[in-house]
């Protein structure tokens, strides 16, 4: 356990680094109790359960799940790729991307939208290549029919995107979604370091880093195995990185698009806040959600630039701080039928403290109608539910919720 706790703090970086550099000290801020501005749960009158779906043979950072069978994908962080199948509780190995690739953190695969047609998966992931860390993207294609294929080919890979982590092994490309509205690949990574951002990656429109980047992955162009959608806001400024589509992210892990195609970022803090972030349907603006100038609605250490800087930040629709939640872990909506009530509650979690709760968001009038603590309201004899570690929540094509654990447990959410 003690490994696999250090593990995750490296992989999302946590605490405070600035608190790491000469002697140490303790930020005050932490050790006062919570403050008002900090909504506190309640506990809905519900029955829920969980069931153990699985195990995986590795740690594992996430789940995909297959648009017709009944197949789990399990996402190894060692770029191992179980197949699961739900029906016969077979686990089968797909790929092994440690065979071309010196693997540090297999983040995330995904099948494209038109999979059944093209059998093309993307890979979101951190290697080591000589003495330098890179966060990469790519696309592979599988081995057989995409009804039921039992590989990868690791050899047919297009690298989509690639740079190289400056300062830390920390803060890497995270997470994949393909837009529901325009079919684009969203790509959200973090700002490729530790503590405060000191080289300004996530403020710079030049880089890949502490960004959400939106491509056209079906039309290549300029030289490059992606497009720039026209509608991206820095498209056509060629002294731009025109893949940006929002920035000002520390180091985002999950994100969601609800059934407008609402997109919600779960951006990972520093000291002092958690965020949930919004990018609505129609934005095109290129929001920037403020670090590191900015930690939530608060001033990053009293940063000079806070005032000039503040009237450009997109802040968060929701935030909580710290103790009473040290690492957030999005995300998924539910949209399942055993649990009505929680219809359009995104569900989300604390990887250090192992809580689990749902938040309830109306974009159109900027308001919070529901923040639940759905742990406090689940029964289980599962010893490992509510415990650290807590990587990802995820939703079938069916809706339902599973919650993922680094040490490879996969529950699943479920009415009594």
């Amino acid at each position: 356990m003690r490994r696999l706790l250090l593990f995750v703090l490296i992989l999302l970086n946590f605490s405070s680094c600035e608190r790491s550099s000469g002697p140490e000290t303790v930020d005050p801020l932490s050790l006062l109790p919570l403050a008002p501005d900090n909504l506190m749960p309640t506990v809905p009158d519900l029955n829920l359960g969980v069931e153990l779906v699985t195990t995986a043979s590795v740690d594992i950072s996430n789940l995909e799940f297959h648009p017709t069978k009944p197949l789990i994908y399990l996402i190894g962080l060692d770029g191992t790729i179980e197949s699961f199948n739900k029906e016969t509780n077979e686990i089968v190995t797909l790929t092994q991307l440690g065979q071309i690739y010196t693997v540090q953190l297999l983040m995330d695969f995904i099948l494209h939208p038109d999979f059944l047609n093209n059998g093309k998966v993307y890979m979101a992931f951190a290697a080591r290549e000589e003495d330098k860390l890179r966060s990469r993207v790519s696309q592979f294609n599988i081995v057989g029919d995409p009804e039921d294929f039992s590989s990868i080919d690791l050899s047919s890979e297009v690298e989509i995107l690639d740079w190289d982590q400056v300062t830390t092994d920390s803060h890497n490309v995270n997470n994949l979604q393909f837009g529901p509205q325009d079919g684009y690949l969203y790509v959200i990574g973090g700002d490729g370091g530790c503590c405060s951002d000191s080289l300004g990656n996530s403020q710079s429109l030049k880089t890949f880093r502490g960004k959400t980047l939106r491509i056209d992955i079906d039309n290549p162009s300029n030289g490059n195995n992606y497009g720039i959608p026209s509608d991206n806001p820095f498209a056509g400024k060629d002294s731009l990185n025109q893949a940006i589509f929002a920035y000002g992210l520390r180091n985002p892990y999950r994100m969601v698009f609800d059934d407008e195609s609402n997109l919600f970022i779960f951006d990972v803090g520093d000291g002092r806040r958690e965020e949930v972030n919004l990018i609505k349907a129609d934005d095109k603006s290129g929001p920037n959600f403020g670090w590191f100038v900015f930690e939530g609605n608060h001033c990053k250490n009293d940063n000079p630039d806070c005032d000039e800087t503040k009237p450009r930040v997109t802040f968060p629709v929701f935030e909580l701080k710290h103790p009473f939640i040290e690492g957030i872990i999005g995300g998924a909506l539910y949209r399942g039928a055993e649990i009505p009530q929680l219809s359009g509650h995104m569900i989300f979690a604390d990887v250090v403290l192992g809580d689990i709760w749902s938040l309830s968001y109306d974009v159109n009038s900027g308001t919070i109608n529901a923040f639940w603590d759905i742990l406090e309201t689940t029964t289980t004899d599962n010893t490992l539910v509510g415990m650290p570690l807590i990587v990802s929540v995820n939703e079938d094509l069916e809706g339902n919720i599973y919650f993922v654990y680094l040490s490879g447990e996969v529950y699943r959410l479920k009415a009594l």
